[in-house]
C-alpha cells in the first residue's frame, strides 16, 4: 500500500512537472513569436509586406495550414475564420484570417495570446506609417515654400528692372535739354520696357492659372 501510495504521489508530481514544463515551453514559444512579429512589423519600411511575413510566422508557430493579415474588416466565411484586430478606441484596424477548422486549444491561444500582441504591433506599425507619410508631406510643403520664396525673389528682381528703366526714362523725358533723337530713344525705351513688363505679368498670370488647375 505504501509503495502504491508513493507511486501515485510521484506520478502526480511528475505530471504536474510535465504540465509546467509544457506550459513554460509554450510561453517561450509565444514570447519568441511576439518578438519575431515585432521585428517584422517594425524593422521593415513596408507594413503590407511585413504583414505577409508575420502571418506566415504565426501559421508556422501554431501549425496552421495558412494565415493572412488584411488591413480591413473581414467577416467569417465557410473556409476562413476572421479574428478582428482593434486599436485602443475599439475600431477594427485589421483582420487575422486563419483556417475555419481549429482545435479549441489553438483557437484559445490565438484569442488570448496572439491576437492581443498582434493588435498592439499592427497599431504601432500603422502609426509609424502615418508619421512617415506626414513627414514626407511636411518635407514636400517645406520644399514648395522654398521654391515659392526663390520664385518671388526672382520675379521681384525681374519686375524691378523694367520699372527702374521706365521711371528713369520718364524723368529724363521731362527735361528740356534733350534732342529729338534722345527723346525718341527714351520714348522707345519706355515702350520696350513696358512690353517686357507686360510679358512678365502675363507669365505670372499663366502660372497662377496653372496652380489653380
Amino acid at each position: 500500500a505504501a509503495f502504491v501510495l508513493v507511486a501515485a504521489v510521484v506520478s502526480a508530481v511528475a505530471e504536474v512537472a510535465r504540465n509546467r514544463t509544457v506550459e513554460a515551453q509554450r510561453g517561450r514559444n509565444e514570447a519568441d513569436l511576439a518578438a519575431a512579429l515585432a521585428r517584422e512589423l517594425h524593422a521593415g519600411e513596408q507594413t503590407q509586406a511585413a504583414l505577409g511575413i508575420a502571418a506566415r510566422r504565426i501559421a508556422q508557430a501554431l501549425g496552421l495550414s495558412s494565415a493572412a493579415i488584411e488591413l480591413r474588416a473581414i467577416e467569417d466565411s465557410d473556409r476562413r475564420r476572421a479574428l478582428p484586430l482593434h486599436d485602443r478606441d475599439g475600431a477594427t484596424i485589421a483582420t487575422l484570417l486563419v483556417p475555419r477548422e481549429l482545435s479549441g486549444y489553438t483557437l484559445e491561444r490565438l484569442e488570448r495570446h496572439v491576437v492581443p500582441a498582434l493588435e498592439a504591433l499592427v497599431a504601432i506599425a500603422l502609426h509609424r506609417d502615418a508619421v512617415q507619410a506626414e513627414a514626407v508631406e511636411s518635407a514636400a510643403l517645406r520644399r514648395s515654400d522654398e521654391l515659392k520664396t526663390a520664385l518671388l525673389r526672382t520675379v521681384s528682381h525681374e519686375l524691378r528692372t523694367p520699372l527702374t528703366a521706365m521711371v528713369t526714362a520718364g524723368h529724363a523725358l521731362g527735361t528740356t535739354s534733350l534732342t529729338p533723337e534722345e527723346r525718341e530713344q527714351l520714348s522707345a525705351a519706355v515702350v520696350e520696357e513696358g512690353e517686357r513688363l507686360s510679358t512678365l505679368i502675363d507669365k505670372l498670370l499663366d502660372l497662377s492659372r496653372l496652380q489653380a488647375g
